[in-house]
């Protein structure tokens, strides 16, 4: 097959860069969303671990085993914060002039740092001026860029500096090239801080921190939760309930629950997906539906408002359908029922 023009190097390259760029936009997205129902999911355990421990007491077994499995969310959701400003990093552009060196600098609680001076150093533990320094910003990123690579022959090594404190030394020696780029992700423990020119030269940076680029907030989820119940100690467990507006178009993305043993359920919506349910507002319906889907309740108007959560409570009458029952001092239905046939026995 024969092309009417051929593609040169930079645009291939640039091509190539775009790609990866939407790829690392979109990952960054999915991994915001996974995040925030992940924050959800935490809150819901926290809650279920205090309400246990009040009534089985903090050493019960079942109240150990949901305290351990809230510190692992809790570590996931660290590490899941780090992936997110990582896929959210910019990855700078390297010409065959210069040198960049960028990356993030942790504390112990791998929360970023900013105000720190990060620099370059030879093996005799001398600052190479001449490549310059950088200063870590809000969530500890950093971002170095060299042009004057004459004397930097031989392989120099990453300090990070607290007004000039030595907070960290890296043993892994570098060697700058030009075109090159490379990506550090530093550990170190301490408070933050100032950031100054490394000691023993008064002169500005030689390259200017560069601010990483903004990147929009994420908008908090709209939640919806409630209890279908007879207004006091019944409880209707197994029926499903779904949001949908009047003509059905967002009801499979908006999806369904089932209640549970009390009769309750939670949806939550992450803001991004939904966009055409906000500007301008779309008229939500919660339906409540029994086991062949046929509608027992329907709510009032709903709206898809980020950051908010509504509850709605179902009230229905016991015997009015078939469907499970959790109770607590009310007898089901089919109790009543069976009672009456013996009765006339």
């Amino acid at each position: 097959m024969r092309l009417d023009r051929e593609l040169n190097a930079g645009e291939v390259s640039q091509q190539v860069g775009n790609s990866i760029t939407a790829a690392d936009q979109q990952r960054a997205m999915e991994l915001e969303r996974l995040k925030i129902i992940s924050e959800a999911k935490a809150g819901s355990m926290e809650r279920e671990a205090a309400r246990l421990g009040a009534k089985l007491g903090l050493e019960h077994p079942r109240v150990q085993a949901l305290t351990d499995a809230i510190e692992i969310n809790r570590g996931f959701l660290r590490d899941l914060v780090i992936e997110v400003e990582r896929a959210r990093t910019d990855i700078p552009t390297v010409d065959e002039k210069s040198w960049v060196l960028h990356g993030y600098v942790r504390d112990q609680d791998l929360k970023g740092v900013a105000g720190l001076t990060v620099a370059v150093y030879d093996e005799k533990g001398v600052w190479v001026e001449r490549l310059g320094f950088a200063c870590t910003k809000e969530k500890g990123y950093f971002r170095l860029t060299a042009t004057d690579l004459a004397i930097a022959d031989r392989p120099v090594f990453i300090r990070v500096l607290n007004n000039g404190a030595l907070l960290y030394a890296d043993k892994s020696g570098l060697k700058p090239e030009m075109g090159k780029m490379d990506y550090r992700e530093i550990t170190l423990s301490g408070e933050a801080h100032v950031c100054t020119p490394p000691p023993g030269s008064s002169a500005p940076p030689v390259n200017p921190p560069i601010e990483p680029p903004e990147t929009p907030p994420v908008k908090p989820p709209w939640t919806v939760r409630g209890q279908v119940s007879d207004g006091g100690s019944v409880f209707f467990a197994g029926l499903k309930v779904t949001i949908a507006d009047k003509a059905g178009k967002f009801a499979a993305s908006l999806g369904a629950r089932t209640t549970d043993e009390k009769g309750k359920y939670e949806f939550i919506f992450p803001s991004e997906p939904f966009g055409d349910l906000i500007n301008p507002p779309v008229d939500l319906f919660l339906h409540v539906l029994d086991a062949n889907e046929n509608p027992l309740s329907t709510s009032p108007a709903l709206h898809f408002e980020p950051g908010k959560t509504q509850i709605v409570n179902v009230t229905m009458t016991p015997g009015s359908f078939e469907a499970p029952l959790k109770e607590g001092t009310a007898k089901t239905p089919t109790a009543d029922k069976s009672a009456q046939k013996r009765k006339t026995k």
